[in-house]
């Protein structure tokens, strides 16, 4: 029996959609505005987070800063990266087959990124819960900067392999089609599945059982909260991939497209939500509102 084949498209310009302006008076123009505008927000909003973080990583913690700053970071290049290939490619249509196959694997490698970095943030938790006395380790601190360099490795190495092997490019248009084999794409997607249900399980039990521990408690509902609506849209997005919905029209597309662009567009705000990062936020606009103050006294002592 031959082996079932699944053909995953990167492009988001379908073959059943007729051509039209990028920012055309139409529904797809318009989704393409709204994309450009939430992309502008979700970088500027990780940007000003990870400096918040960075200049107050004594509050956080060396590990937790290490794993939310790498993930942040990752984020705002991934939310870049889908500019790239949801609005530029669109925009200037003849591409260099290597800037294709750059784009649409970088845009793969720190898709899939933002799902495995939240692993080291969420083992952060579970180290503090059930070893409190390795936590503050130099050791432990080590192994999570192991565990980010060797989660970037096995990235970039899974999707150059998937692109070497299975990739199809498109003679007419910058476009790439991954062919591979369903019991790996499946292999793949229920390791990663399990494997987060089983930190939202270990991450539920301890926010149940350290219910008396006030420090953890915002971030840790904050943590649970983004692993599940990370969860929930790798999920949809694989099982539209997979084609598990038949009727691929217009409206199928629009509505699996808005349903992306909220959960892309709230994951990034949901840290918000955690406590110590709020403080942050708050310590570095203070800081930055007291400058501003003290120069504008320091201007006026000199004129008078």
């Amino acid at each position: 029996m031959e082996d079932l084949q699944v053909t995953l498209d990167y492009n988001y310009d379908y073959d059943y959609t007729p051509k039209f302006s990028v920012f055309g008076d139409n529904i797809f123009g318009r989704s393409n505005i709204i994309l450009c505008v939430s992309i502008i927000l979700v970088i500027l909003t990780n940007a000003f987070l990870m400096i918040a973080i960075f200049l107050d990583r004594k509050s956080h913690g060396k590990t937790r800063s290490l794993s939310l700053l790498n993930y942040m970071l990752n984020y705002a290049l991934f939310t870049l990266f889908v500019y790239f290939q949801n609005i530029h490619l669109q925009l200037f249509l003849y591409f260099p087959t290597s800037a294709c196959a750059f784009i649409f694997m970088t845009h793969s490698v720190l898709d899939e990124g933002s799902k495995y970095f939240l692993f080291p943030i969420c083992c952060d938790f579970i180290v503090k819960y059930f070893q409190p006395s390795k936590y503050g380790n130099r050791k432990f601190l080590i192994i999570q900067y192991a565990v980010t360099g060797i989660l970037w490795a096995f990235l970039w190495v899974k999707g150059l392999v998937m692109f070497l092997a299975c990739s199809v490019f498109s003679p007419e248009r910058c476009n790439i089609s991954i062919n591979s084999n369903f019991i790996t794409i499946m292999a793949t997607f229920s390791i990663l599945m399990i494997t987060m249900l089983v930190y939202i399980g270990l991450l539920i039990y301890i926010a149940i059982k350290g219910r008396q521990c006030e420090m953890m408690k915002s971030p840790l509902r904050t943590l649970i909260i983004v692993v599940i609506l990370a969860f929930i849209s790798y999920l949809q997005q694989n099982l539209f991939e997979l084609g598990v919905f038949p009727s691929f029209d217009d409206q199928t597309f629009l509505i699996y497209r808005y349903s992306h662009f909220v959960s892309f567009l709230v994951m990034s705000f949901l840290w918000i939500l955690d406590a110590t990062i709020r403080q942050s936020a708050r310590k570095l606009c203070s800081k930055k509102c007291k400058e501003s103050t003290d120069h504008s006294s320091h201007d006026i002592t000199e004129l008078n």
